[in-house]
C-alpha cells in the first residue's frame, strides 16, 4: 500500500492498493507532480504509479507497451514544467511522466551509457536539470527538461568504485548532494 504521514498529528495511514498492483518491489522513488499528484518511479511494476492525495486515490499507469525489464527507475524528480523525471538504474532511457495526459515517454540515452545499474536517485538542480546520482555509472547523468537532452559528466578521476550513491537532494545554493553508499565521502555535484 501506500504510506501517508500526516505531520499535523503525527499519524500513518496505509492506503491499500492491491485491488491494483500485487508485484513486490513496486517502485522505487517518488516526486509531486505539477498537478499536486504524487507520482512513483516503477521499479519492477509494469506502469507509473499515480496517487492523488486530495482522495487517496490510486492508479496504475500502464507502460509496458514501452518497457518490460525489471529494475527499470531508481528514483524521481520534479522538472519545472511539472512532469515527472525517472532517474535510470536498468532503463536505457529516462523516463519522463507528464501529468498533464498522464502519458509516459523514454528518453534514449543508449548513445551514451549502456551499463546496468546506472543511477540511484534523482534531484531538480538549481538551473532546473534533473540529476541523477551514479551507482555504477562513470558519471553524473544530467538531463535538462527544456529539450529532453540528456549528457554524462564524467566523474572517474574522483571516484571508480560501484555502488557510489543512493539518493540525491537539492541543497538550497542549487547544488545537487549525493549519499554516500560505498563512496567513503558525501558527492556535491554544482551545476
Amino acid at each position: 500500500g501506500v504510506g501517508v504521514f500526516d505531520p499535523t498529528d503525527d499519524s500513518f495511514t496505509l492506503v491499500d492498493i492491491s485491488s491494483t498492483i500485487t508485484v513486490d518491489n513496486k517502485f522505487s522513488g517518488a516526486a509531486t507532480a505539477g498537478d499536486g499528484r504524487v507520482v512513483f518511479a516503477p521499479w519492477v511494476a509494469g506502469g507509473v504509479g499515480v496517487f492523488d492525495p486530495r482522495d487517496d486515490n490510486f492508479t496504475l499507469v500502464d507502460i509496458s507497451s514501452t518497457i518490460i525489464i525489471n529494475n527499470k527507475f531508481a528514483g524521481a524528480a520534479t522538472a519545472s514544467d511539472g512532469r515527472v523525471v525517472f532517474a535510470p538504474h536498468n532503463a536505457d532511457g529516462v523516463g519522463v511522466f507528464d501529468p498533464t495526459d498522464d502519458s509516459f515517454t523514454l528518453v534514449d540515452i543508449s548513445s551514451t551509457i549502456t551499463v546496468d545499474n546506472k543511477f540511484s536517485g534523482a534531484a531538480t538542480a538549481g538551473d532546473g536539470r534533473v540529476v541523477f546520482a551514479p551507482w555504477v555509472a562513470g558519471g553524473v547523468g544530467v538531463f535538462d527538461p527544456r529539450d529532453d537532452n540528456f549528457t554524462l559528466v564524467d566523474i572517474s578521476s574522483t571516484i571508480i568504485i560501484n555502488n557510489k550513491f543512493a539518493g540525491a537532494a537539492t541543497a538550497s545554493d542549487g547544488r545537487v548532494v549525493f549519499a554516500p553508499h560505498n563512496a567513503d565521502g558525501v558527492g556535491v555535484f554544482d551545476p
